[in-house]
Order: structure tokens, then sequence, then C-alpha cells
């Protein structure tokens, strides 16, 4: 399913923009999340801001709690919701956040 360019702008905060690009690109995102073993070891791989960091850390926080009126004033739409929550609790139950 396509979400569209900027999708993952509403996820990973305004570096997200373009699919990725600002951030080193798709497979670079893709590589640091797969080796990163916690959210704050994720944000210095890619050199996240704290902003970008703390927004990332509220998403999978609401997807942890089913706050899904976050997600939404994110501009996520109703028809995304499953994908992002399937995806972000995937990396919850790995100890992500902790």
């Amino acid at each position: 399913m396509n979400h569209g360019r900027n999708f993952l702008e509403k996820l990973f905060g305004s570096k997200a923009r373009d699919a990725l690009v600002p951030l080193g690109g798709m497979q670079k995102v893709a590589i640091a999340l797969s080796e990163s073993e916690t959210l704050e070891d994720f944000g210095k791989a890619l050199h996240l801001m704290r902003s970008d960091l703390e927004h990332l850390r509220n998403v999978f926080m609401a997807v942890e709690t089913g706050d899904f009126s976050l997600l939404k004033s994110l501009g996520i739409r109703d028809s995304e919701l499953g994908d992002v929550k399937f995806f972000l609790d995937k990396l919850v139950s790995t100890g992500f956040m902790d």
C-alpha cells in the first residue's frame, strides 16, 4: 500500500520529507532501524534533533496505548492506522522503546 511520498514525515518528523532523503534515504533509515536496539540509538544513528525524537516517541506511545486521536491529529488517515500500528507494534515488542 502506498501512503504517499511524505507519509513517513508524519511519523519521523520534518526530516523525513521526500521519502527520507534528508535522513540519508530509505535504505539508511531501514538499516538504522534494524541495527538500533532502542529509540535513542536510532536517534543517534540518524542524528535526529531532540524534537524529532520526542515526536517519534509520542507516536510510538500513541500506538502502544491505542491513542489513535494523536495519530489522526498528525494527518494519519483511518485507512492508514492499521499499517502504522502493525509496523510500530513490531518495534515496540522488541524493546525499542526501553
